[in-house]
C-alpha cells in the first residue's frame, strides 16, 4: 500500500490534482473524483515517472466509480 498521494487528507485536493483530473477527462474521457480515485491515479502516474515499475511491466488501475450522477 503507498501512502504518499493523500493530498492533505481525506476529501482535500490541490491544484495539481485539479489539474489532473482535467487532464485525464480530456486525454482519456475518464472522468475521476478527487476523493479516491484522482489520488489513486496521481500515485500511479508518478510512480511510472519515477520508474518504480519494471521495464514492460503492465499496470491495471480499477476504477471503481465514486462520482454522484
Amino acid at each position: 500500500i503507498e501512502t504518499n498521494y493523500h493530498f492533505g487528507g481525506y476529501a482535500k485536493k490541490t491544484l495539481e490534482l485539479e489539474q489532473l483530473i482535467d487532464k485525464i477527462k480530456n486525454q482519456y474521457h475518464i472522468p475521476l473524483d478527487f476523493v479516491y480515485t484522482a489520488k489513486m491515479m496521481a500515485g500511479i502516474f508518478d510512480l511510472i515517472a519515477k520508474d518504480y515499475f519494471e521495464s514492460g511491466s503492465r499496470i491495471l488501475a480499477i476504477h471503481t466509480g465514486g462520482l454522484r450522477n
